[in-house]
């Protein structure tokens, strides 16, 4: 059931990242759409909203970006974590930018926990895979990070995130990834075994095109909304080319937005109960319930 506001939100507080992941639509998006910070207005504006609701569990500081290519996400964090005690924080980083006065800040920090994606153990591959060629500093960066939060933090503290693309990591490296990481006294590892199109997104992975659709299996589908840098409130983490606007906080209330005519008409889309256009976002997506 579709709750009356919704329990999960995503902020986009910038929309670059410092990388380019062979899965990632960004590479290509960010030439193609604007691109740039929340301005601190629109990001007070959307937390204070956000603390007249008891019902929200999480408020996650990332979306289709790299959180820690914001400067003052640390800062950001303490700020939601003061207007909303009761709300789990956590971000999903790539791990790039955690030196050690970063990592400090974090580790002090009222965040819950860290997931860090990190799709390659060696060299060539994590190269082959995102572009970069420093992947020793990389993972040493990680290392320290991972090493000094888990004895800081517990072991609940940190998440990390293996992508298997086809093409890239072999079976061999799997293991001697899963092995270090373990070594290190990681527990919280999520494995995905293939990535996914983002709904057609990533040209070279395989397309979907569904004639009809009755339903989203996507992770907490109808509980979540997705705030773009800009106030945009997007249909979903799919949703890269910013083809469903909802609306724009900076305009509206979410609670405006989200049992907005139109956001509701999205929705009866998703279930089924009416025929959505041709070119709806959700009629190309893997997580589409068919």
């Amino acid at each position: 059931m579709r709750p009356f506001f919704p329990t999960h939100v995503m902020i986009q507080t910038t929309s670059y990242c410092n990388s380019a992941c062979a899965f990632c639509p960004y590479k290509e998006v960010k030439d193609e759409l604007p691109q740039g910070m929340m301005e601190e207005k629109t990001f007070v504006k959307i937390v204070e909203e956000l603390s007249r609701h008891k019902e929200i569990k999480r408020v996650m500081p990332y979306l289709m970006n790299e959180p820690l290519c914001d400067k003052e996400i640390v800062e950001k964090i303490y700020f939601i974590k003061e207007k909303i005690p009761w709300a789990m924080v956590h971000i999903l980083t790539n791990g790039i930018n955690l030196n050690e006065k970063l990592s400090e800040k974090l580790i002090n920090s009222p965040i819950d926990w860290v997931g860090i994606s990190i799709h390659a153990i060696r060299e060539d591959t994590y190269r082959r895979f995102t572009g970069r060629k420093d992947f020793q500093k990389i993972l040493a960066k990680i290392t320290l990070f991972i090493t000094e939060a888990l004895k800081r933090r517990g072991k609940n503290f940190i998440l990390i995130n293996i992508t298997h693309p086809p093409g890239y990591l072999t079976e061999e490296e799997k293991k001697e990834a899963l092995d270090y990481w373990r070594g290190l006294g990681v527990e919280r590892i999520e494995y995905f075994p293939r990535p996914i199109s983002r709904a057609g997104n990533v040209k070279w992975l395989p397309q979907v095109r569904h004639k009809k659709i009755k339903g989203c299996k996507s992770i907490w589908r109808n509980e979540m909304v997705h705030i773009l840098f800009n106030g945009d409130v997007v249909l979903c983490c799919m949703d890269w080319r910013r083809e469903m606007i909802l609306g724009n906080v900076n305009k509206n209330k979410i609670e405006e937005i989200w049992d907005s005519p139109f956001y509701l008409e999205v929705e009866s889309w998703i279930r089924g109960e009416k025929e959505p256009p041709r070119n709806f976002l959700c009629l190309r997506c893997e997580e589409a319930i068919t």
